[in-house]
């Protein structure tokens, strides 16, 4: 019917299936080509970051603890179980050598810690020791500030008893402030018990001790830190924000529990 009055509606052809078809070819086009472009800039990103770090070496930071004694708080308290002075595992001083940085920023690429947790052996005691749970945590604070954190704004105990001490919650008032980026839960061995004593008689015991190795290990994937102006030394003084910390509970500590660690950062910057 020809189109003659601008009062009639133009007659089209439905083409149906063929036209479906079509509509459904050019939308799988259309979606080929977005993920294409994302690809591209994708690979365009990552090019830059390259660049940007091409010829810039991979540095390493060692830092340390040696058989500190983990406490079982049941209120989340004293958990804070970093390096003795540095207080952080990211603190390398300024400096042009392999282990330093070279000015008020690095580049983190991962962090490590290995370590071993440590019951030492008892003798002549008058009640047999329980051997604990222990809690290891790697913790980052993206607001330092220059100090240390303190292991009740980054988990609580609700519990409020100290046999809970391994089994805490984050609180929740600081979640922004504090990332935990591994935890681990040690359980050490049973104790080899002995009796020294004549039966019938006062009883004691001696047990032996146990070293349980446990590992951290987290991709920081180039991770910013920044330090202030006047920190110039390995201190936690020194960063501003983005440093890394060791927290660690046990479940009872009548067997002494210790921690000691081997941690290595490796940085750029």
């Amino acid at each position: 019917m020809p189109y003659s009055s601008r009062y009639e509606r133009p007659q089209y052809k439905s083409y149906g299936a063929s036209q479906r078809g079509y509509t459904a070819r050019k939308g799988r086009r259309y979606q080929r080509s977005y993920i294409t472009k994302s690809n591209r800039a994708l690979t365009a990103a990552l090019a830059r970051v390259a660049r940007a770090t091409e010829g810039v070496e991979k540095k390493y930071f060692d830092s340390k603890l040696v058989q500190s004694a983990i406490s079982s708080p049941a209120d989340a308290e004293d958990g804070e179980q970093d390096p003795a002075t540095l207080l952080c595992l990211n603190c390398p001083a300024q400096s042009d050598g392999p282990q330093g940085r070279d000015g008020r920023q690095i580049s983190m690429d991962h962090i490590n810690v290995k370590g071993v947790i440590s019951c030492p052996g008892t003798e002549d005691e008058a009640n047999p020791d329980v051997y604990p749970t222990i809690f290891v945590a790697l913790v980052l604070d993206k607001q330092t500030n220059a100090a240390q954190l303190n292991s009740e704004d980054v988990f609580e105990n609700p519990g409020s008893n100290a046999v809970l001490a391994t089994s805490p919650y984050r609180d929740l008032d600081f979640t922004k402030r504090f990332k935990v980026l591994k935890t681990v839960i040690i359980k050490p061995k049973d104790f080899t018990s002995a009796l020294a004593s004549v039966p019938n008689t006062s009883t004691t015991y001696s047990h032996d001790g146990v070293d349980v190795p446990f590992a951290l290990y987290y991709d920081l994937k180039g991770m910013k830190v920044n330090y202030l102006a006047a920190g110039t030394t390995s201190v936690i003084g020194a960063i501003a924000d983005n440093s890394i910390h060791v927290i660690a509970y046990a479940s009872n500590v009548t067997a002494g529990p210790l921690i000691s660690y081997n941690a290595r950062l490796r940085f750029r910057g």
